[in-house]
């Protein structure tokens, strides 16, 4: 007998949620949106073949490859705040969750639903770089640039429910995403350019810089352009970085669920 509190009725829950919002992605045009930037990511690239006397493959490379990594954590974010904050707004998140369905099961749905959209992302993405780069580098970087856009989703999905403004999450997820992918140089700059002679403020600020590495993700080891450049990924490189993308998801995951159940709705 299927009750609200079988497995099966909340697998069902989840695996509808994570449908609706999957297709809810697709009638916001953002499989259209990820098309034509491939067009323009590609006719930048020629431009660029015409323009460069040597070594165009490899910039052609190094452009598309820093090119896609941002137009594709910014489609996916604001794909997943746009449709969180909707569902906010609209009430409908609070209709959902009058239903006999733990709040687990909606977050999770959701969760798996718009990864499974940043997925067809990246593999859009991924599939762009085939024709200047190996096969191997450019499966490597998608699958790298796919545990990037699950945390900036999960992300995406924490701040909606925690600030409930579409604006102010946005701004927070990029800014997130800005300092975690460049906080080693950022230590850099505030060590100076002699690092014994550092001033106290710069002292202060490396120290500061140095705590927030230790908790935030360490982006700039994922997508990296040498990949894509010098053919340098290796699969022991990617596991760590999925490996981190994991611990890292379920801590935001942590985060999501203890807001969502300690709100009245």
């Amino acid at each position: 007998m299927i009750t609200p509190s079988s497995s099966p009725f909340r697998c069902a829950c989840l695996l509808t949620i994570a449908r609706l919002t999957l297709l809810e992605t697709w009638r916001n045009r953002l499989p259209w949106a990820v098309l034509w930037l491939v067009a323009l990511g590609w006719g930048l690239a020629a431009f660029l073949n015409e323009a460069a006397v040597t070594e165009s493959v490899e910039m052609q490379s190094a452009l598309l490859g820093a090119l896609f990594r941002l137009e594709a954590v910014f489609l996916v974010s604001v794909t997943v705040i746009a449709g969180a904050a909707r569902e906010f707004q609209d009430r409908l998140l609070e209709l959902l969750l009058a239903l006999p369905m733990p709040r687990v099961v909606h977050f999770l749905g959701r969760l798996a639903g718009y990864s499974l959209a940043a997925a067809l992302v990246a593999t859009v993405f991924g599939a762009a770089l085939l024709p200047f780069v190996p096969v191997e580098q450019a499966v490597l970087w998608t699958l790298s640039l796919l545990g990037e856009l699950i945390l900036m989703t999960a992300l995406g999905l924490v701040l909606v429910l925690t600030l409930s403004q579409l604006p102010l999450a946005l701004t927070v997820a990029m800014a997130f995403y800005l300092l975690a992918r460049s906080i080693g140089a950022l230590i850099l700059m505030a060590a100076g350019p002699l690092p014994g002679h550092t001033s106290l403020i710069g002292q202060w600020e490396g120290t500061l810089l140095t705590v927030l590495s230790w908790l935030l993700p360490d982006l700039e080891r994922f997508t990296p352009t040498a990949w894509l450049v010098y053919h340098t990924g290796h699969w022991q490189e990617l596991g760590s970085i999925l490996l981190e993308t994991v611990v890292y998801l379920l801590f935001i995951m942590g985060v999501g669920l203890f807001d969502l159940y300690r709100k009245n709705y």
